[in-house]
């Protein structure tokens, strides 16, 4: 993998970081993974991918490839730690407010928020 001190600057760490040609048949630009599910190679090893006890992809509703690299990559860019993205706006409003919140807390918001929030 390259860059994985983010010592290059910005512009490159967007084009380059988290991405390794050589590990793709020589591909300069990665591959987008069309694919919904992923093969293991034993059925221990796929469901300790399911239980999140092993690295790897198992269903791409949940990871893939191509999503890992751009959350990689805005990560770097980001100075962050890890990076995560989500399909919609709606997605990254309940993914923030699940992980904050507990049973009985209270929520209090301006009446601007996005339309379809309630």
């Amino acid at each position: 993998m390259r860059d994985s001190n983010n010592n290059t600057g910005f512009s490159t760490r967007a084009i380059h970081h988290g991405y390794d040609p050589m590990s793709h048949g020589g591909a300069l630009v990665p591959p987008v993974y069309q694919t919904a599910t992923y093969a293991f190679p034993t059925v221990e090893y796929g469901a300790a991918c399911f239980a999140g006890e092993e690295p790897g992809h198992f269903y791409s509703r949940i990871s893939s490839p191509t999503l890992a690299l751009l959350e990689q990559r805005m990560a770097s860019l980001e100075g962050g730690e890890a990076g995560l993205a989500l399909a919609s706006g709606m997605g990254a409003i309940t993914a923030t407010l699940w992980t904050l919140l507990r049973p009985g807390d209270e929520l209090i918001v301006g009446s601007t928020l996005y339309g379809c929030t309630f």
